[in-house]
């Protein structure tokens, strides 16, 4: 199978990205302190699948997946560099968290060869 097309089928299928999840060394070493325990899809948007990562101790965090395709229709190609935009946002207003009123998000583990974020929830 196309390894493109199985990384797709991987971030569509809930029970699979979790087998993922727990397989994949660098999510572990990121999330060391405790075991994944649910997976559960957030959004339905045109572009990204959101996930919601519950852990054995109950913290949760929000896994967002840059597909090359629409979720709605694979023929629609996108560009994943908006990846590379969010992950770069996400550590600069990391960075200046001046205006204590407005919470936002920390980015907690990054893979930039599937393009997917992982950020506090």
């Amino acid at each position: 199978m196309d390894p493109k097309l199985e990384q797709v089928r991987i971030f569509r299928d809930p029970l699979a990205l979790r087998s993922f999840l727990d397989q994949n060394q660098a999510f572990r070493a990121a999330f060391k302190t405790s075991r994944l325990f649910q997976v559960k899809r957030v959004s339905h948007g045109f572009a990204n699948l959101v996930y919601r990562l519950t852990f054995a101790d109950l913290s949760t965090a929000i896994l967002k997946y840059y597909s090359s395709n629409s979720n709605g229709n694979d023929a629609i190609q996108l560009s994943q560099n908006r990846y590379h935009v969010e992950k770069n946002a996400l550590a600069l207003i990391g960075h200046h968290q001046r205006n204590e009123m407005i919470r936002k998000p920390r980015l907690l583990h990054a893979d930039d060869s599937l393009c997917y974020l992982v950020m506090q929830d």
